[in-house]
């Protein structure tokens, strides 16, 4: 017998990777990335504003004329001089000529005029061009485990479709001539057979639905059979039963 560490680093040395597809990220909830993704893109791809609120060039005044409005999908930018300001909403383009955004809940307003009660520091509620992420940078690693965090952040950054590794097929081969399926009519010496249904849930719990269930009698021939048909058919055999001697 060897130690549950020693069969994991037996394992870790001799698995193959799976086949690798291209899969949409709608697709791909619990998979394996297969290669580096690298964003195509700035993120934000412009300046933006992270508050409702008033945009500005950040100066000692405290108050500023409003010259406009500047919804979030707006393409504008306008050019502010100084003393002016813009009503800005959350997720909107900062005007190149504006460093600072004032949140709404900080100003006083009367008709196009605000005045500040709490002046920001410059470039407060701005987010620079690419402060989550750089066009060219990677974004998401070979080998990470995809969730819905990770999925979020590739549509972020216009992925539609990205290499994965197939889901391993999964065989579970259980033994014992002791063992009974549940629901059938136990005999003297027998006991209902759990394991595989343990099995089952611990790989649907890593994503992997489809599996393979066989079980067979203390029969060397019919043992042997069983895993070749298994191993024939699967990427991974889980073998259940037997004695330590």
């Amino acid at each position: 017998m060897i130690s549950v560490s020693e069969a994991l680093q037996l394992i870790e040395k001799h698995a193959q990777f799976n086949a690798i597809k291209v899969k949409p990220i709608i697709k791909i909830m619990g998979l394996v990335l297969a290669e580096d993704v690298i964003s195509a893109i700035y993120m934000p791809p412009f300046k933006q504003s992270s508050m409702d609120g008033y945009a500005f060039a950040n100066s000692d005044s405290d108050c500023y004329t409003v010259v406009g409005e500047i919804q979030a999908g707006s393409a504008r930018n306008l050019q502010l001089n100084q003393g002016e300001a813009v009503r800005i909403f959350t997720g909107a383009r900062v005007p190149d000529s504006a460093d600072t955004v004032i949140m709404q809940e900080h100003v006083q307003r009367q008709g196009n005029q605000i005045n500040i009660e709490i002046l920001p520091n410059k470039h407060a509620n701005v987010r620079p061009i690419g402060e989550q992420i750089n066009a060219g940078e990677v974004a998401l690693t070979k080998g990470v485990k995809l969730n819905e965090a990770a999925i979020g952040f590739l549509a972020s950054i216009g992925a539609t479709r990205v290499k994965v590794y197939k889901r391993p097929k999964v065989s579970i081969l259980i033994t014992g001539n002791e063992l009974q399926q549940s629901g059938d009519q136990l005999e003297e010496g027998q006991v209902y057979e759990s394991n595989s249904i343990t099995l089952q849930m611990a790989l649907k719990r890593l994503g992997i639905n489809k599996v393979n269930t066989a079980m067979v009698g203390d029969d060397l021939a019919q043992t042997t059979e069983a895993i070749k048909k298994c191993i024939a058919q699967s990427d991974v055999v889980l073998i259940s039963g037997g004695i330590s001697v």
